[in-house]
């Protein structure tokens, strides 16, 4: 099980402090959402991620070694359930007139559906595997790795410079991320010595 660190709790504020400026840095001029809405964004975006943090805990606790799962099969139930229980809101939605349920236009759409579910379904998997052989917070701060990898990318590929406080927050991630390695090292070298 994994061990809560003065490393880690400062690894986690780094982080959380990173995304906080990064987001915060967001242009207004280009913003057009009401501050109702932004605020209604992220309380969703809040109860997304304590779904996803009980989820994460909860697999890691009950599956503990990734030898004891079967993923297909897991990730086929995972799909089953979804499939079951979300076309009922989405029915209930398209009746209410909030969401306009159709078949997509054309075959374009369907090829972009069809790529699109192949790499949920391939980054789901590896989310999972990399979950069982590391611990939970190791993969969930790996994942805010993206926004310093998406800031690389508009540099590259767009030209595109970033505020100082958007680098500056995610060179707070990426300190975060190194952090938790490092922490995570250090805990496996003593489990192997227990």
């Amino acid at each position: 099980m994994e061990s809560l660190s003065k490393t880690k709790v400062i690894s986690i504020g780094l982080s959380v402090l990173g995304i906080i400026l990064v987001t915060s840095n967001d242009d207004p001029v280009t913003n057009q959402a009401s501050t109702t809405d932004i605020i209604y964004g992220n309380l969703l975006a809040l109860a997304g991620a304590l779904c996803y943090g009980i989820y994460s805990i909860l697999l890691k606790l009950k599956v503990k070694e990734d030898s004891r799962i079967d993923m297909k099969l897991f990730f086929g139930f995972v799909g089953l359930f979804n499939f079951l229980f979300l076309w009922p809101p989405l029915i209930i939605m398209h009746k209410l007139g909030y969401e306009k349920l159709e078949l997509p236009p054309n075959v374009y759409v369907y090829m972009i559906i069809l790529v699109n579910c192949l790499a949920s379904f391939l980054a789901d998997f590896l989310w999972a595997r990399a979950m069982l052989l590391t611990s939970p917070l190791t993969v969930t701060v790996g994942l805010s790795m993206t926004i310093p990898v998406a800031m690389v990318c508009d540099f590259v590929f767009k030209f595109k410079w970033n505020s100082p406080i958007y680098m500056f927050g995610a060179a707070l991630i990426c300190v975060s991320f190194y952090m938790v390695n490092k922490d995570e090292k250090v805990d496996e070298i003593y489990q192997r010595n227990d």
